[in-house]
């Protein structure tokens, strides 16, 4: 199991290496390029991907509550991973409530078919994610890209209450290796997932099958999904003025700025908190 676990992943990064150098081109110059968060490297549960990779990180900047609506910054990449997570679960559960009455055929069924929904919310077991995860905000919103492009190949394919939850993790854990030069194992992702670490091999195998291993997307639609998200949700809307530098730069402790990473992997390995796994 071992083996094949690791001629997986061994397979996985030498087929993702030339996406990881078309997103970089990509996205040079943008506003909206990728940022990679490192992962801590005493954590035995990531890889990284590149030695030469950035310590460089997207400054937050904090959501501000105005008159009852969450004013959140114009860059996604500034956003708030929390209020990310709110936006996307808001539109995965629109769109699971109209698929969940799509019925179910012989011919839909798929890997990411649970026989029954888990008993966890989208934006719960998102918020699982990026808690035991060093997931970065493009990570998360290219998931709707991921969606969009594999529901156009497989027209029989949905995203419902039966298959989100699988399909989130596969897209995390593939995503994360696509765009970050640190991301973790599969079998950190299986653990956060709630599936056995030979059903996150195969997930990962036909999500890249299903989107025919074309994993990256420029700077620009990510962008562009965001503002979409933001406006089709009433309790949101975008700052009116673009935020180009941290407040009180001078203030932040590089320290503080490194231990979240930290403390979330170190509190995955001693979490207890089991997804009960459906197959």
């Amino acid at each position: 199991m071992e083996v094949e676990h690791s001629q997986t992943e061994d397979e996985t990064r030498r087929q993702i290496h030339s996406a990881k150098e078309q997103i970089a081109l990509a996205a040079a110059g943008s506003h909206t390029a990728a940022h990679t968060i490192p992962v801590p490297s005493t954590s035995s549960s990531t890889t990284s991907a590149s030695a030469g990779g950035s310590n460089r990180r997207p400054f937050i900047v904090k959501t501000v509550v105005k008159d009852g609506i969450k004013e959140v910054p114009q860059r996604f990449e500034q956003c708030e991973i929390e209020e990310l997570v709110i936006l996307i679960a808001g539109m995965l559960d629109r769109l699971i409530k109209h698929n969940d009455q799509i019925p179910l055929t012989q011919n839909s069924l798929t890997r990411f078919h649970s026989r029954a929904p888990p008993g966890i919310s989208v934006q719960d077991y998102l918020l699982r994610i990026t808690r035991f995860t060093n997931v970065e905000a493009c990570c998360l919103l290219i998931l709707l890209h991921y969606i969009d492009k594999i529901t156009e190949r497989l027209a029989a394919f949905t995203i419902s209450s039966l298959t989100v939850h699988r399909f989130l993790i596969a897209g995390v854990a593939c995503g994360s290796k696509a765009l970050s030069d640190s991301f973790c194992t599969n079998g950190r992702y299986a653990k956060v997932g709630g599936v056995s670490l030979a059903e996150i091999n195969l997930l990962e195998k036909e999500f890249l099958a299903a989107i025919d291993w074309r994993l990256t997307t420029s700077g620009t639609l990510l962008a562009q999904y965001y503002t979409s998200l933001v406006q089709s949700n009433p309790t949101f809307r975008l700052a009116e003025v673009e935020v180009n530098h941290p407040p009180n730069a001078s203030s932040i402790d590089p320290d503080t700025l490194s231990s979240s990473g930290a403390s979330r992997n170190g509190a995955a390995e001693t979490d207890q908190g089991n997804i009960q796994e459906h197959s």
